[in-house]
């Protein structure tokens, strides 16, 4: 049992960020974006910080949090409500740094090519990384006709050793992606 489980824990670390407690898979082609922005998004928010890959949140600098701190600290201790307010802000947004680090994290570990890490290395936030990467290997419009006839074209099962599960899951988003395509164009 404990070789079966090894043999599992291998296959998977192709997917999965060894030694790191973000979970995600690696990104590699434009053929696997959609299941990787899907699990991408479903680990984020499982780790609670989707919201730092989808929206553009405000995150103070380890400066700035050192500087609540001391407020905190500094605070009159005989005004109880103020101090928990103060001890408050410094933890939400002590908190709230550690989720956008996780976010920056799992983007940078999602890149398996040298273009994509430089691409995203020049951006600033989590949310600018996703978007990068969205834009880099995913459709523009769901009218996409060219890329989605070359993906169906692509479609096939590389060898037995492959998880039929995850062919099947590609021909159902390549199934919902023609269901979106407008007739009237």
């Amino acid at each position: 049992i404990k070789n079966l489980l090894k043999k599992k824990r291998m296959s998977d670390s192709d997917e999965s960020y060894k030694g790191s407690s973000s979970k995600g898979i690696k990104l590699r082609s434009r053929k696997g974006f959609l299941t990787w922005k899907n699990r991408t998004l479903a680990y984020a928010d499982a780790g609670g910080f989707k919201k730092f890959l989808l929206t553009g949140q405000n995150v103070l600098s380890e400066d700035e949090i050192d500087a609540l701190n001391v407020d905190y600290i500094n605070f009159d201790p005989s005004d109880a409500r103020g101090t928990k307010l103060a001890k408050k802000a410094w933890e939400d947004e002590k908190k709230k740094r550690k989720y956008a680090a996780k976010a920056k994290s799992m983007m940078t570990l999602s890149c398996s090519t040298n273009v994509a890490s430089r691409k995203i290395g020049l951006c600033a936030s989590p949310k600018d990384m996703f978007d990068a990467l969205c834009e880099m290997y995913g459709r523009q419009n769901e009218s996409d006709l060219t890329r989605l006839v070359q993906d169906i074209d692509d479609m096939k099962m590389k060898s037995m050793k492959e998880n039929p599960d995850d062919f099947f899951t590609e021909i159902d988003e390549l199934n919902d992606l023609i269901e979106n395509i407008d007739t009237n164009q």
